[in-house]
């Protein structure tokens, strides 16, 4: 897998995440292979180029040329407040399509964490799993994931997930 450079990655990010195809933030702008290169890393954008896309994408360039782990955290802060305000909405089938839309073999450790969570907690709500299995799948996230020493916040959210979840199904001891 060759690296990409955030300024690609954070390009795809945004643009996945507002449901925009690349041909659609490309219009008026640039051409639709100019956007293909740049999220590929072929080519770096100018700075006018990224400031049209970042209008496009109403988030401040700043944000598309963040570098390293400040950008893959800010990603991932960014996903969990779109997935949580559509989890307490009971808009699932639309967090399930922005998660699909989000996901890629380049998904930094913050982001794909953060999206497992959510799929345990969408198939609970929907009631595709009952909550021995949801505290089971629970319990993985936080042992496979290191999460306590990984993202301790995702580790005291999952922890209040599985005491709410035994609350309410009257298991709680």
């Amino acid at each position: 897998m060759k690296n990409v450079h955030p300024i690609g990655e954070t390009l795809k990010f945004y643009r996945r995440l507002n449901n925009v195809s690349q041909k659609d933030i490309s219009t008026g702008i640039c051409s639709q292979a100019e956007i293909s290169k740049i999220e590929n890393g072929k080519v770096m954008p100018t700075v006018e180029l990224l400031q049209q896309l970042a209008i496009k994408l109403c988030v401040p360039i700043s944000e598309l040329v963040k570098d390293g782990a400040e950008h893959r955290l800010e990603q991932a802060r960014i996903l969990d407040q779109a997935l949580r305000k559509l989890v307490r909405e009971n808009k699932f089938d639309k967090c399930l399509r922005v998660m699909k839309q989000v996901s890629s073999s380049r998904s930094s450790d913050e982001v794909r964490r953060i999206m497992r969570y959510y799929e345990i907690v969408i198939a609970y709500r929907q009631q595709h799993v009952d909550y021995r299995t949801t505290s089971v799948l629970f319990a993985r996230l936080i042992d496979q994931e290191g999460l306590q020493v990984q993202d301790p916040i995702l580790y005291f959210r999952v922890k209040m997930a599985l005491s709410i979840l035994y609350a309410e199904c009257e298991q709680y001891q």
